[in-house]
């Protein structure tokens, strides 16, 4: 017989058979089952269904009656070791009532009773030693019991200066009876009576409403009528001491408190409201003097002022921070002398008022005059609603103005010698170490390698003199470098003319004849004019980079923007004989669907006494074909009349 050889899989990750029979999911087990949509635990869903069974056996045999099933709320018996006959008795009798009660109803406990708390008014007397002025004091608390669990709690309401640590007095837990037999409940609290919990005794003087009706409609227990905590000599001080305050408050108001109330009462209502006003000192009347001009604020809050010097730069003189300290002003400066004067020939002596103050006001500050001359304009507002002043008298005054010691004006030396920029020759003159002028970086670097190219022609030199003949063929590129805010000018050969072209200037920074005022790039356009070298350009031609560059930047370029173009045409064409004269002139050469070149609408916009240039035909051009550039481009009749609603 021949042995039968199974093959077995090793235990290798990924090599495990899988058996649906061993590995299906096993969910958790319920923990609740609901019963009169009541969340109940499974474990004591016995005892539940053990309860409706006798209350259905007792039903069926007529025993008992509704009233002996009534259960003690909150007052469970604790298990009797060593107790009386009688207390086990009670006890027994006691644990027989609740499970009578609880079999008459399915319904747990800490549902029915769920948030429903019974509150109770009580104190206690607590001894007060070392104190002259107590012996005791009366502790008022309030007691909580909780229906849901028989749990009990006792907070003592927190009280101003009472020096005591007062709130939670006792935590929430189930309190047991000074006899042993069970928790306190409901059935052991009346008012006007004592409870013992935990070997201090509580007196109880009322209860809320809800308490009241409870323990009168569940328990058939009626409670006496509220009465008031007693008093002690704590409570008897304190009622001495609000009764001393509410007699101060009735007497008569001094002219002090009323100033006082007054001064407070200002403060709040125009703190930080300041008048400015520019003041000048003239002191040319003394050996060396000059002009001095100060700021003087006027704070409103408390009628106080402090002045300010203003130095100009390169003055000489020391930046004391004040000229004068806030304060009061007075009028009459005091005698100086040993003695000080006192509080009261202060107070006599009168101060300046912000109505004291105005423009061409003469100001004495301890001898020295201060003329207001400007003010700034809350200071304006303020007199005219507050002072009633008009416009005429803010008026600014004129500063005296005294001779100036001769300043010798800053030359910049001519660049005789060519090498280098103007800037880099100006820094000879800024300093003996001449250094390298700084140049703007985010500029660089925003426009590095960005140029504006146009072509050009010559017209004639700057002087007036007419060109040669050969020269109004040659073409010129004209570039401006952004990022260096330089102009270069190229010739590309042209051999049938006889010049080698090639650089004809080389990139600088050109200035307009006859002023230091540099090119800037608003000022390269079709249709423009530049002087170089002595040559006078005329811009014909530009690429299609430089349009997009003057379209994007609208703003530098106003003829690039079509907008402004077709509302300047607009409004040369508003007048009824004008735009007749304009839709004759561009239908009568051929008919509607034709289209005319740049060029002739510049000259039919010339008959008629509108000047375009011709950046601005370009404009019109490429509003109605963005892929126009120069004036030999076509511009549809039709479209152009719709475009400037003709």
């Amino acid at each position: 017989m021949s042995r039968r050889v199974v093959n077995t899989v090793p235990f290798l990750p990924g090599s495990r058979a899988y058996r649906p029979e061993q590995e299906y999911p096993k969910p958790k087990p319920q923990l609740f089952r609901y019963r009169d949509g009541i969340p109940i635990p499974v474990d004591q869903e016995s005892k539940f269904l053990a309860a409706e069974q006798a209350a259905a056996a007792l039903a069926a045999a007529s025993l008992g009656g509704s009233a002996a099933a009534t259960a003690v709320i909150g007052s469970q018996p604790l298990p009797a070791s060593g107790l009386a006959v009688g207390a086990a008795t009670a006890a027994a009798a006691a644990s027989q009532g609740a499970a009578m009660g609880a079999a008459m109803s399915s319904t747990p406990q800490w549902v029915t009773y769920d948030k429903k708390v019974l509150r109770f008014y009580a104190f206690f007397k607590e001894g007060v030693d070392d104190s002259p002025e107590e012996n005791y004091r009366v502790r008022r608390c309030q007691i909580l019991l909780y229906l849901e669990d028989g749990s009990l709690s006792i907070v003592e309401p927190k009280e101003d200066n009472s020096g005591l640590f007062q709130g939670t007095f006792l935590k929430r837990h189930k309190v047991v009876h000074p006899s042993g037999l069970g928790t306190i409940g409901p059935q052991h609290i009346a008012v006007d009576s004592n409870i013992e919990i935990y070997a201090r005794t509580f007196h109880v003087i009322g209860c809320d409403a809800f308490t009241r009706e409870f323990m009168q409609t569940k328990l058939g227990k009626s409670m006496g009528p509220d009465m008031p905590y007693p008093s002690d000599p704590h409570s008897q001080l304190i009622a001495a001491q609000q009764a001393r305050d509410a007699s101060r408050m009735h007497r008569p108001i001094s002219a002090a408190q009323v100033a006082k109330a007054q001064s407070a009462h200002k403060f709040f209502s125009l703190d930080r409201k300041v008048l400015e006003f520019n003041a000048y000192w003239d002191d040319t009347d003394s050996l060396f003097g000059d002009v001095r001009l100060y700021k003087l604020q006027y704070y409103l809050s408390d009628d106080t002022l402090e002045i300010v010097e203003v130095l100009p730069r390169n003055c000489g003189r020391d930046p004391f921070p004040k000229f004068l300290r806030r304060m009061r002003l007075p009028k009459v400066t005091p005698m100086t002398g040993a003695r000080p004067p006192t509080v009261e020939e202060r107070e006599r002596v009168s101060a300046y008022n912000w109505q004291d103050l105005g423009l061409g006001t003469r100001l004495r500050v301890f001898d020295r005059t201060l003329v207001l001359y400007d003010c700034d304009e809350f200071t304006r507002e303020w007199g005219r609603q507050q002072g009633g002043l008009q416009e005429a008298d803010f008026v600014p005054l004129q500063v005296p103005q005294f001779d100036q010691p001769y300043q010798p004006i800053m030359t910049i030396p001519p660049n005789v010698l060519g090498i280098g920029s103007d800037e880099d020759t100006l820094q000879n003159v800024y300093q003996l170490t001449p250094k390298p002028p700084r140049s703007d970086f985010n500029h660089f670097v925003q426009n590095d390698g960005k140029a504006l190219r146009f072509g050009g022609r010559l017209l004639q030199q700057a002087d007036g003199s007419p060109v040669e003949p050969a020269d109004l063929e040659r073409k010129f590129v004209i570039s401006y470098h952004l990022a260096e805010d330089m102009i270069s000018i190229f010739e590309p050969p042209f051999k049938t003319l006889g010049f080698e072209g090639g650089k004809f200037l080389e990139r600088c920074k050109l200035a307009k004849p006859g002023t230091k005022e540099r090119y800037r790039p608003q000022d390269l356009y079709l249709g423009a004019r530049l002087v170089a070298s002595g040559r006078l350009f005329e811009l014909q031609e530009v690429d299609m980079y430089t349009l997009k560059y003057m379209e994007a930047y609208r703003r530098l370029y106003p003829m690039a923007d079509s907008n402004t173009v077709v509302a300047k045409l607009r409004a040369n064409l508003a007048v009824p004989v004008q735009e007749a004269a304009f839709r004759t002139a561009l239908i009568s050469p051929a008919t509607p669907s034709t289209a005319v070149i740049g060029s002739q609408l510049q000259d039919i916009l010339a008959k008629q006494g509108i000047r375009l240039a011709a950046q601005e035909i370009v404009t019109l051009a490429r509003l109605l074909n963005p892929l126009a550039s120069s004036l030999s481009d076509t511009l549809d009749v039709l479209n152009l009349l719709s475009a400037l609603g003709l």
